[in-house]
């Protein structure tokens, strides 16, 4: 009852933080206007009748349509359904805490973290890659787990790589501790489940659009230059340092427990 009690006041006062931080990016509005365009039948594009991917998240692309089509309202279905998504997460990650004392660490760590709060709304895919992250985490580690949770994980771990593609790189250690010990048919079972829905999208980009890839990532891609990304990467890196160091410590244990679960639970497997 005390921890019911606990993980409730967490929840409640995570909520409240969302309702007094929520924002919408500029960068959200280009997926918000697909999402409007899409409702009203205009296809997925920023201009009508030219066929341009002007966003990189298509499961979350699709739920604000979805949203928009439920409401006839995108600004708030944006944040309603960012809102929604953060409180879910939320609810696993307290959920799944070991003791008291884990959760009150978990409630510290998402509402001390400026950048982790900022894009809980946003209107960007954050929110969802949250919850789908959390769940697939879940999922993954936990010691009872069988073939059954091994394909919630994988399709977890889709629905994510729908949501962005980064997050391939995310899932793919543990990703690779659940294809050991599994036969070829089960590999491929959990190979469909994982890759299989970015690439039914990635089919029906290059058919949309003519390129697999959204314009964001290709203009990225031709303006790449590895010194100057290096570069940006230590400035952000040392920014966030700077200015939110509790993201980079939660950030790095998790790793470290990450791996730690890992090996425990492939070892309880075999």
């Amino acid at each position: 009852m005390e921890r019911r009690l606990l993980t409730a006041f967490a929840l409640a006062f995570f909520f409240v933080l969302l309702l007094r931080t929520a924002w919408l990016s500029d960068t959200a509005y280009y997926t918000l206007r697909t999402a409007e365009n899409a409702s009203r039948g205009l296809g997925f594009t920023w201009n009508p009748m030219e066929r341009v991917q002007a966003f990189d998240h298509p499961l979350w692309m699709l739920a604000l349509t979805a949203g928009y089509r439920v409401t006839g309202e995108v600004y708030g279905s944006a944040l309603a359904l960012s809102i929604g998504c953060s409180l879910l997460a939320a609810t696993v990650v307290f959920g799944s805490a070991a003791s008291e004392c884990g959760l009150i660490v978990a409630v510290l760590a998402m509402a001390l973290s400026p950048s982790f709060l900022a894009f809980s709304t946003s209107g960007l895919e954050g929110p969802l890659l949250h919850l789908l992250i959390a769940a697939f985490a879940v999922v993954a580690l936990d010691d009872r787990s069988g073939r059954a949770s091994d394909r919630r994980c994988a399709a977890l771990a889709g629905l994510a790589a729908i949501t962005h593609l980064s997050t391939l790189l995310l899932t793919l250690p543990l990703m690779t501790a659940l294809f050991r010990g599994r036969d070829r048919r089960g590999r491929w079972e959990l190979a469909l489940l994982w890759l299989g829905p970015a690439g039914l999208w990635l089919l029906f980009a290059a058919w949309y659009y003519g390129t697999p890839l959204p314009n964001p990532i290709v203009a990225r891609l031709a303006a790449t230059r590895v010194g100057l990304e290096l570069q940006h990467g230590v400035a952000w890196l040392g920014d966030a340092v700077i200015r939110d160091p509790l993201a980079i410590v939660a950030s790095l244990t998790g790793i470290v427990l990450g791996v730690q679960a890992t090996r425990r639970s492939r070892e309880r497997r075999s």
